[in-house]
């Protein structure tokens, strides 16, 4: 009995995720609709990079220009790889770059107005942290304090709301504006004030009867 033999060759289809280049493209006197607002800012050396959302009608594909760096992506956001982005800001400390944004709105390509981003030559803090809670503090009780690294987008939980029985807890605050010395104080029952003090932790109960 004779056998046959079929083998099968996989087919590889690579997906471009760029669109094609801008062509035939079209200058508009109206300034492109973004968020954030990123029009002709100042920012520091070191910040995350500045992402943002076309909020126009209809855009299905971006093209950016800023410097001698060129971003072209399909979709209506303007995602900055990091590498790109560091260099960028490395390489043009106090510098005023000049943005332009080109957007495909159905099979068109449509040139908005220039902006500018200026990059300083001072560098800001590297973290921040912050209260995260419901706008209008909505939902008190659904409450985390966390600290976010404004070089990139990196952030991490310094008190977990939900680890401490959704109870309320007040803002970070540093002594000295000095990042080793700080407290929040969180209400209720076997609530208190946590001190932190180069790393230690201790908590300082400082309620009565008629606080919590």
């Amino acid at each position: 009995m004779k056998y046959l033999h079929l083998l099968f060759f996989p087919i590889l289809i690579a997906a471009c995720t760029s669109p094609k280049k801008p062509h035939d493209v079209t200058d508009i006197s109206e300034p492109a609709e973004i968020y954030p607002e990123y029009y002709n800012v100042t920012v520091p050396c070191n910040i995350a990079p500045l992402n943002f959302l076309v909020r126009n009608e209809g855009v299905n594909a971006v093209h950016l220009e800023v410097g001698d760096v060129t971003l072209q992506q399909e979709g209506n956001k303007i995602i900055w790889p990091e590498a790109d982005w560091s260099t960028l800001l490395s390489n043009h400390k106090g510098d005023t770059l000049q943005v332009t944004l080109t957007a495909r709105v159905d099979d068109k390509w449509l040139r908005y107005p220039s902006l500018s981003w200026i990059i300083n030559h001072d560098s800001v803090d590297s973290y921040i942290t912050y209260r995260l809670i419901e706008p209008g503090y909505e939902v008190w009780h659904e409450v985390d304090i966390e600290e976010r690294c404004l070089e990139n987008f990196e952030t991490r939980s310094l008190a977990n709301g939900k680890q401490l029985g959704n109870r309320c807890m007040n803002c970070h605050t540093h002594g000295g504006d000095k990042g080793q010395y700080s407290y929040f104080y969180i209400r209720g029952k076997q609530g208190g004030t946590i001190v932190n003090r180069n790393g230690t932790l201790s908590k300082m109960t400082l309620g009565n009867e008629t606080t919590g």
